[in-house]
């Protein structure tokens, strides 16, 4: 409560940035890479706050390439060469790797794991189903 703004984490800018942005009651919130330069806890309290606002029926508005986010929004829009290039629903984001790679967009590494195992691309969104499948497998103790 009596840090100077410069002792503040990114996270911590980020969340006093939002809260003042929240303070003026928006019924749409616009934001330009909410993720970008945080650490992964950072990164996850951001996007809690985001999603709890979502529930709230706050209209989000993301622009950025942190493929986190994505579980968070309806739709996604996919820019190459400044137009668009597609289209999906936040959850099928994986499901047309052509699209990313006219985008000159790369799936996360956790992705092509994914693919490599025969496993849903979607599951990307649900680490804990991923997690339990390696256990059963027995590539887990």
């Amino acid at each position: 409560a009596q840090a100077s703004p410069r002792e503040l984490s990114g996270g911590q800018k980020k969340l006093v940035a939002l809260a003042a942005l929240l303070a003026l009651r928006p019924r749409v919130l616009l934001l330009d890479e909410p993720l970008a330069s945080l650490d992964a806890s950072e990164r996850g309290r951001i996007l809690a706050v985001l999603e709890k606002l979502k529930q709230q029926g706050m209209a989000l508005v993301l622009a950025g390439h942190a493929w986190e986010a994505a579980a968070l929004v309806d739709h996604m829009f996919f820019l190459a060469e400044g137009k668009i290039a597609g289209d999906k629903p936040g959850k099928d984001i994986f499901s047309d790797m052509d699209l990313l790679e006219r985008c000159r967009l790369m799936p996360p590494p956790f992705v092509v794991f994914l693919q490599a195992m025969g496993w849903p691309a979607e599951d990307f969104f649900h680490r804990e189903k991923c997690w339990q499948r390696l256990k059963e497998a027995g590539y887990l103790a």
